[in-house]
């Protein structure tokens, strides 16, 4: 198995798409990722997080501040409930 991995390096405006070529990955490392369980809850909780935040934007989407475009503190404290 060939597994290429890249990082985002000092992205500015212009060139948003720079990426830098990280080093390969172990046989070892990649026998042990493929061996490992992934499920809603194992070995994390994020897959059942994202699951619950894509459940709360739901098809109609979220309103976002206008200038970051981040979501805004009121729709956080409504999701954190």
């Amino acid at each position: 198995m060939n597994v290429d991995l890249y990082q985002l390096d000092d992205i500015d405006e212009e060139d948003d798409e720079q990426l830098v070529e990280l080093p390969p990955i172990s046989t070892t490392t990649i026998a042990l990722l493929e061996k490992q369980e992934i499920s809603l809850t194992q070995p994390g909780s994020i897959l059942q997080d994202f699951q619950s935040f894509l459940d709360y934007i739901g098809s109609l989407g979220i309103a976002v501040s206008s200038k970051q475009k981040v979501l805004t503190r009121k729709s956080l404290a409504q999701f954190n409930l």
